[in-house]
């Protein structure tokens, strides 16, 4: 009795994760030269990033295009208690990829959410909180960009 309940938890809580269901290209060309196209919105710690990572011999004769736009990151302050100040600080950010590999196209909006802690009475270390969570942020993204590209090889 006590497996089958383990096994239905475990069941329960696989079924329930939040990940979005996985797209294969079935591509008739084992390597693919990347093609990588930025919009204007996209951060340059980004494409710095995506650049190093993902820099390829452009000698394959099938050509893959990945296009990143519309970068949005808004900041949201949330108020709570007695306090005129906020409790804590959401940053969320999205960006629109959109991967092309033999005339299919696979197109998904990646989005992050960070949050901390904003009841700083140093404004100095509430500023490089602001610049670290930012940095982070831009980390995930690159991290889930290369996730999706790193999909066409399976």
């Amino acid at each position: 009795m006590k497996k089958i309940s383990q096994n239905i938890l475990l069941l329960a809580m696989v079924s329930s994760c939040n990940m979005g269901q996985f797209t294969n290209i079935q591509s008739t060309h084992s390597k693919y030269s990347l093609d990588i196209i930025y919009d204007q919105t996209v951060p340059t710690l980004i494409k710095q990033s995506l650049d190093m990572t993902l820099k390829e011999d452009k000698n394959n004769d099938e050509e893959a295009i990945l296009s990143l736009k519309n970068f949005q990151m808004k900041r949201t302050n949330i108020y709570a208690g007695n306090y005129l100040r906020s409790l804590e600080t959401e940053i969320t950010s999205s960006i629109e990829v959109l991967i092309i590999l033999d005339d299919k196209e696979i197109n998904k909006t990646l989005m992050n959410t960070k949050r901390f802690n904003s009841m700083e009475l140093n404004a100095l270390a509430e500023m490089e909180m602001n610049v670290f969570v930012k940095q982070e942020i831009f980390n995930a993204i690159v991290q889930d960009i290369l996730f999706e590209v790193n999909l066409l090889d399976l």
